[in-house]
């Protein structure tokens, strides 16, 4: 996903647009999956609360994002808007890659296996 907005800087014909915006797409349901999935990592007691925790930071970081870019794409600095999204997503996704695993439960409490 970063790569595909740091390729958008450049000047490029359509079909690399078309092309990075559909590795966008999948990379967002793969992040996204992911992300969720160490949320369910984090306590298996507090499974609730750890939802509740990445579902606010998905969307609070979405609304604040939107708001911070806002003004840049407003003043025509869309270069810049591809490239920090570019490189904070390489290291959202170098950091979620690199994080120690959690220990998942070997028994679900829900159905006792």
């Amino acid at each position: 996903m970063g790569l595909s907005y740091l390729a958008f800087i450049p000047h490029w014909p359509l079909s690399v647009f078309v092309v990075g915006l559909l590795t966008m797409g999948l990379g967002y349901a793969a992040l996204h999956t992911t992300l969720q999935l160490r949320g369910t990592e984090i306590s298996t007691t507090s499974r609730g609360k750890a939802f509740s925790l990445f579902t606010f930071s998905l969307f609070g970081g979405m609304s604040i994002g939107s708001a911070a870019f806002g003004w840049l794409v407003d003043a025509g600095s869309y270069e810049a808007v591809f490239a920090i999204a570019g490189v904070g997503l390489i290291g959202v996704g170098l950091a979620t890659a690199l994080a120690p695993q959690g220990r998942a439960s070997s028994q679900c409490p829900a159905i006792g296996l």
